[in-house]
């Protein structure tokens, strides 16, 4: 019992020490493209900035065609199809359908 359970300290001890930098590398780019912002223009009228990134999130806000925002494009809802994002127009933050966004006015 007692060489069983100095196996699985050292099996975990090892693990910690490879998988530790890993997880850190994977942190600290993740913070990094979290505050990796494009200027983004809205496609369509009357698209929905959601509190939550997915379809049956709670609206905020409506926006409008050429409407300028400020795009998270790393940083997604539980749907991957919504990126974080804050509106310009109001300052507002929330998520949105990439599909409604576009690179240029």
């Amino acid at each position: 019992m007692k060489k069983r359970m100095a196996c699985l300290f050292v099996g975990f001890a090892l693990a910690l020490i490879v998988f530790a930098p890993a997880s850190e590398l994977r942190v600290e780019a993740a913070a990094k493209s979290a505050n990796t912002t494009e200027t983004r223009y809205i496609r369509g009228d009357g698209v929905r900035l959601r509190k939550e990134g997915w379809t049956g999130g709670t609206v905020l806000e409506l926006m409008y065609d050429g409407e300028q925002i400020k795009y998270y494009p790393y940083v997604f809802g539980s749907d991957p199809e919504y990126n974080y994002m804050q509106r310009n127009q109001t300052g507002t933050y929330g998520y949105v359908d990439h599909h409604y966004t576009r690179m240029t006015k």
